[in-house]
């Protein structure tokens, strides 16, 4: 988990930009792991996917494993439509799928223990993200891409759901830190 946060710092930058593209924010690495969450929460709409991250990875390290999953989610949906959006980005979007990797396979096993659960963090983001305009990916320019990758997670709470028993059996057999 380490490495996922180093490289959604990365992204962030130390004075919260990526090589000077549509990637600012407006709170820093240490306001996320430090303000109150619901301070924090607040305000992550208008911030960059990798802010979603970076405040992953303190709900991980505070044993808040149900809201990981669930600002793992927006925060890979956010990043997934941005790149959709601006394909040219290839070295960010590396970094980006590096630190969706790293993530996901926490989040993924933590999640897979409960597929209904899971399921329905996924139905809890995908309305986040309706209900919330991303700056990064404003609704009436990149509808397009919004749509296609609001699909592939839609396809991830199906498949999740129509193998419940496989990823409950596989979870229980794989031993994890």
């Amino acid at each position: 988990m380490g490495e996922s946060v180093k490289l959604a710092h990365v992204i962030l930058g130390t004075v919260g930009c990526w090589s000077g593209l549509a990637l600012c924010a407006s709170l820093t690495s240490t306001e996320l792991k430090t303000l109150p969450r619901p301070a924090v929460e607040a305000r992550l709409s208008s911030e960059p996917w990798a802010s979603d991250y970076i405040y992953v990875s303190r709900l991980l390290s505070e044993g808040n494993k149900d809201d990981a999953v669930f600002w793992y989610y927006v925060g890979q949906l956010r990043g997934r439509i941005y790149y959709a959006a601006h394909p040219g980005e290839q070295e960010s979007q590396e970094a980006f799928s590096a630190t969706t990797s790293q993530l996901g396979e926490s989040i993924n096993f933590y999640a897979g223990a409960d597929p209904t659960r899971w399921a329905d963090t996924i139905n809890k983001a995908l309305a986040w993200d309706a209900e919330h305009d991303d700056p990064q990916t404003p609704k009436d320019k990149f509808q397009v891409q919004r749509n296609q990758v609001r699909q592939g997670l839609v396809g991830l709470h199906d498949w999740t759901l129509q193998h419940a028993t496989q990823l409950q059996a596989a979870h229980k057999s794989t031993p994890k830190e």
